[in-house]
């Protein structure tokens, strides 16, 4: 039972982890393509 349970913890904290990393790298392109056109 705490096996299943740290492991369903563990699936969410990824799950949070990978939308974590998926806005930042969006933000970090989107502050890119900002800079690119400033220079423009």
């Amino acid at each position: 039972m705490r096996n299943f349970y740290t492991d369903t913890n563990l699936s969410k904290n990824s799950k949070i982890d990978s939308l974590k990393t998926r806005i930042y790298v969006i933000f970090v392109i989107a502050r890119r393509e900002a800079t690119k056109q400033k220079r423009i």
